[in-house]
């Protein structure tokens, strides 16, 4: 993951709000493509990225708006 434009690797990020809900697995969000900024941690890795293009307006309702 480190230096993946140079590797030519692509990294896609996908997040969901809630590990569960009501018992369930919420589904993943796909939220665009990006490259890896810096990266510190082993497990967990906590990675920052710079996306490619802004996140979808549409995904703000389902990122921000409380249960």
């Amino acid at each position: 993951m480190f230096h993946n434009k140079q590797k030519k690797i692509n990294l896609h990020l996908v997040v969901r709000k809630f590990k569960k809900m009501d018992s369930e697995v919420p589904p993943y969000l796909y939220i665009g493509s990006g490259n890896t900024i810096h990266a510190k941690g082993n497990k967990p890795i906590t990675i920052e990225m710079e996306l490619e293009h802004k996140v979808p307006a549409s995904l703000y309702p389902a990122l921000n708006d409380k249960v």
